[in-house]
């Protein structure tokens, strides 16, 4: 292997550590807390009873539930649909902005996104399946996590230092 290559090798398995420039949080869901759930991400939340709720999406957070629940991916046909609710107003349909659609059958389907019109005439989107609420009386901590610049920022300069001395090294023992 060649000295560039070794370089290269430093840098991606140094580069890896990139992904720990996140910083967890565990706070109480008191009033003066509050705000850093709807600030920063959830990843997972302790009820009082001690069991530990994990989330695969991070969940909605309101002053007095958190809201999770598994998601699917649907596709229902537009003549299947009696209501459509796009946050406009009633009767104004925007496609880039549904929100939540009702079918004949009287199923509610809320979209973690906006879906797809496809084909002229079915809505493709990824739905909560089962949405679960959970009172913040019954959660004893909520672990959040945010971004860190400043760990980010020290990783950076440790890769630069790294790097830089190992470019020096190499050059200072040329190869046979």
């Amino acid at each position: 292997m060649d000295k560039a290559s070794k370089v290269v090798a430093w840098l991606c398995i140094f580069s890896t550590l990139l992904m720990g420039c996140y910083s967890s949080t565990l706070i109480a869901p008191t009033r003066d807390e509050r705000s850093k759930m709807h600030s920063y991400t959830i990843e997972y939340i302790v009820m009082r009873d001690g069991r530990q709720v994990d989330f695969s999406v991070p969940p909605a957070a309101c002053d007095t539930a958190i809201f999770y629940g598994q998601y699917r991916s649907v596709s229902i046909p537009v003549s299947d649909i009696v209501e459509v609710n796009s946050g406009g107003k009633v009767g104004v349909v925007h496609l880039d902005r549904i929100r939540s659609v009702m079918t004949k059958d009287g199923k509610v389907y809320d979209f973690a996104s906006p879906p797809k019109v496809v084909d002229g005439g079915t809505i493709l989107g990824i739905a909560a399946d089962t949405r679960v609420s959970v009172p913040l009386s019954d959660v004893s901590i909520v672990c959040v996590s945010q971004f860190s610049y400043v760990k980010t920022g020290l990783l950076v300069e440790l890769i630069l230092v790294i790097t830089v001395g190992l470019i020096l090294i190499a050059s200072l023992f040329p190869g046979p």
